[in-house]
C-alpha cells in the first residue's frame, strides 16, 4: 500500500488521478471500481469515504479535469508568461495539446 497521504484533499486527488488514465482508455462504463481502487492503492471503504458512489466519482473527475484544464489554459494564454503575441500563445497551447492528448 502507498505511504500515508497527508491530507484529505491530497488523497482525494490521488484517487481522481489514478482513475483518470484508466477511464480515458476504457471509458467510464468500461472501468470497474476495483480497477480504480487498485490503481489508487486504497481499500473500498476509503473510496466511499471520499465519494458516495462511482457516479459521484465520475462527476468529480470531470470537474477536476476541467479545473486543471482551465488553469493551464489561463497560464498558456497569459501573454506575460508565454510571450507577447497571440500566435506564440496559441502555438504553445497546441504544442501542449499535441503532447498530452494525442496518445
Amino acid at each position: 500500500m502507498a505511504a500515508m497521504r497527508e491530507t484529505y484533499g491530497e488523497t482525494k486527488r490521488n484517487i481522481l488521478t489514478a482513475g483518470r488514465a484508466i477511464i480515458a482508455q476504457k471509458g467510464f462504463s468500461g472501468v470497474g471500481l476495483s480497477e480504480i481502487l487498485a490503481a489508487a492503492e486504497i481499500p473500498k471503504g476509503s473510496f466511499y469515504h471520499y465519494f458516495g458512489s462511482k457516479e459521484q466519482y465520475g462527476r468529480e473527475l470531470i470537474e477536476h479535469y476541467v479545473e486543471g484544464y482551465l488553469e493551464l489554459l489561463g497560464k498558456v494564454l497569459d501573454d506575460a508568461v508565454y510571450g507577447a503575441s497571440a500566435r506564440e500563445r496559441l502555438l504553445t497551447y497546441w504544442g501542449y495539446w499535441l503532447e498530452s492528448q494525442c496518445c
